[in-house]
């Protein structure tokens, strides 16, 4: 039986709350592994729900609410359907709300239905806000509150002393098992296929067993690569804009940057993937090949969020070591 955190139970009672007071349209924001879902589920307990998000594998997961319709959005828009009949829809993953026109039409076919948006980082690719499709915003949880309650785990990170502006700092093999523990699992991000591809085999002749995906190629050696991932028998996957965010990994504890992170969104949802919390998992460590963390801060660096403005910000009151 899964019990509900204090701070879940706190972000539920806010969602009423500004539900009741007349904002239909809520974003709710808390770090991978804090159990939005499981917030979700609270939040709308008693309600007829449609769960909507952008990809298959994030409507099919075993974690989405229990008893809800789902729907991805690109089914939505190519058919035409509208289920209706639903109090509440959960967007999931919701930063990417309002970055398309598909997005846009079909949650304007729902005037009257409460929203509640879903996301670790309310921004948008393009590094805009989300005020424009959210009333209002309830930040569930904090990345210091959730280490100190053991939910996530810190992130040990590695980068250059500069930000490299072409190319990496070292082959993504080097930097792999220079830093990774024995036996430990790793995601690593890419920029092109070809990249990924290349790094995949220079792993394997290493000694690590390791696979490439990408986001067309066939879904039968895709979903073969991930599940020996989840199997342990696959110990890295390299990958081309597939891992980035709405993945649950919690065996991987290392993660790879080997490719730009223009916008803090995109760089907090690629290191997300290996801060959740598991048996035996004291840390995670962060390999950044191209120095992102230098423009973007630790990744569990506690943030300041906001709809408006500049959505994502680095709480300057927190202080971070670096070591040499």
């Amino acid at each position: 039986m899964i019990t509900d955190r204090p701070y879940q139970i706190e972000a539920a009672r806010r969602v009423h709350e500004l539900w009741a007071d007349g904002a239909r349209r809520v974003c709710l924001v808390a770090p991978t592994g804090s159990g939005k879902t499981h917030m979700a589920t609270m939040i709308t307990e008693g309600e007829r729900v449609l769960f909507i998000a952008h990809r298959t594998e994030l409507v099919s997961d075993k974690e989405k609410i229990p008893g809800s319709d789902s729907a991805t959005i690109q089914e939505l828009s190519c058919t035409g359907r509208r289920p209706g009949g639903y109090s509440v829809i959960v967007v999931d993953e919701c930063h990417t709300v309002g970055f398309t026109p598909e997005w846009r039409k079909v949650l304007a076919d729902y005037p009257d239905t409460r929203i509640l948006g879903l996301t670790a980082t309310p921004e948008r690719a393009d590094g805009s806000g989300l005020g424009d499709c959210y009333d209002q915003m309830v930040v569930a949880a904090r990345y210091s509150d959730l280490i100190a309650s053991g939910h996530i785990v810190p992130c040990r990170v590695y980068a250059p002393t500069k930000k490299i502006e072409r190319g990496i700092a070292k082959s993504i093999t080097k930097g792999f098992l220079e830093k990774a523990p024995d036996g430990a699992q790793g995601l690593v991000y890419c920029s092109t296929v070809d990249q990924a591809r290349s790094a995949a085999a220079d792993l394997r002749r290493a000694g690590v067993s390791c696979e490439a995906i990408w986001g067309n190629m066939p879904d039968r050696d895709r979903e073969s690569a991930v599940d020996g991932y989840r199997a342990g028998t696959i110990r890295v996957l390299t990958n081309v804009f597939v891992l980035t965010e709405g993945v649950n990994f919690p065996n991987a504890s290392v993660c790879v940057i080997a490719r730009g992170c223009d916008h803090v969104g995109t760089y907090m949802q690629i290191v997300g993937r290996v801060l959740r919390a598991s048996p035996g998992k004291k840390e995670s460590i962060l390999v950044d090949l191209t120095g992102v963390s230098i423009t973007h801060g630790s990744p569990t660096q506690d943030r300041i969020y906001s709809l408006e403005g500049k959505p994502i910000r680095l709480d300057k009151t927190i202080s971070v070591t670096t070591c040499m």
